[in-house]
């Protein structure tokens, strides 16, 4: 049996939960079915598509797909849940009023924050197992309150999570008040685009408790995800868990930015300078961090050459000194930190 599962919110994120695992197109009696064989097996996915209006921006509505995952190498719910949690078991956690999902796959649909606003009476959310909120933060808690004051007589039992990395499970708490399971499941990954194969082997922050973890878990690998429960979850640690998403991802721009303004401003074509030196580094840090060493630094600062570093600021352009002294600032932190 599968796991029904609503998504709402049309963003990058929910767009790439909807896709996951979807590309060939064909037409079938007026409607539109893409299928492919997931890169980790040959794992059948269907995704069914209307004409109807379309909830998300290139042209028309998920409305459901259909995955196997008994092949993609995912541990069964008996070795997933052997842990020191206490999870009950896989008989027990399913014992619900929706149908006793097992580990085969997912049907889901996807609704924009606006579509559901709008129309917050849909009756998709009645037929869910799990329930996604991958809405901007500014229209999370109308989202909440709408799935309370309309559908408070079937939360009972269904899975109700979002996927903001900063904000708590206490948000949906409405929602607990009426038999929801609530979590919080954050995909530690950056989305400059909706592209599904962005989930494929991430790590997912958690925040639940044991009645929500089993079917937390099961659709975070179903999506092709790693589930991790955080052992802190006060307000400060989401908001540093977050925070190393942040800076594992964002932070590294502005580095990029200065070596592109530099390697322009003398003339050095930067597909063959820069790309090489950035690539290197990246391996060289996750390396690093596999093996648990000090990250590999070069240049002069960790050297201890001063000397260098204060030339490179005298010959800087005035209008990057800022950037260049912030970014040599941290550099020394880390340094004298290895």
């Amino acid at each position: 049996m599968l796991i029904s599962v609503t998504i709402i919110g049309s963003g990058r994120v929910g767009t790439s939960i909807a896709k996951y695992g979807s590309t060939e197109v064909r037409n079938d009696g007026g409607t539109e079915v893409q299928q492919r064989h997931s890169r980790e097996g040959g794992n059948l996915c269907t995704m069914t598509i209307n004409n109807s209006p379309p909830p998300w921006p290139w042209g028309a509505g998920i409305h459901a797909f259909n995955r196997h995952s008994r092949e993609r190498g995912n541990p069964s719910s008996e070795e997933r849940h052997s842990r020191e949690r206490g999870n009950p078991s896989s008989e027990e956690r399913h014992s619900r009023e929706r149908g006793n999902p097992s580990s085969e796959g997912l049907h889901a649909s996807l609704i924009s924050a606006r579509e559901f606003l709008a129309d917050p009476a849909s009756t998709v959310i009645e037929r869910s197992d799990v329930i996604v909120l991958a809405t901007k933060d500014a229209v999370l808690t109308e989202v909440v309150g709408k799935l309370a004051t309309h559908h408070s007589k079937v939360l009972r039992g269904a899975l109700v999570l979002h996927v903001n990395g900063s904000l708590g499970a206490d948000i949906l708490e409405p929602l607990a008040r009426h038999g929801a399971h609530v979590a919080a499941a954050h995909p530690f990954q950056t989305f400059s685009t909706a592209d599904p194969a962005l989930l494929t082997g991430i790590g997912w922050g958690v925040e639940c408790d044991a009645a929500a973890w089993p079917l937390t878990e099961q659709f975070v690998r179903l999506v092709g995800g790693f589930p991790f429960l955080l052992p802190n979850t006060d307000a400060v640690s989401k908001r540093r868990y977050h925070a190393a998403a942040v800076a594992a991802s964002n932070f590294t721009y502005a580095a990029y930015d200065l070596a592109l303004r530099l390697a322009e401003d003398v003339g050095l074509p930067p597909t063959e300078f820069l790309v090489p030196i950035m690539r290197q580094t990246l391996e060289n840090a996750i390396d690093a961090i596999a093996h648990n060493t000090p990250f590999p630094i070069t240049g002069p600062l960790v050297r201890g050459d001063v000397e260098a570093v204060q030339r490179q600021l005298d010959a800087m352009p005035e209008h990057l000194k800022d950037q260049y002294v912030h970014l040599t600032e941290a550099l020394r932190k880390t340094v004298g930190r290895e």
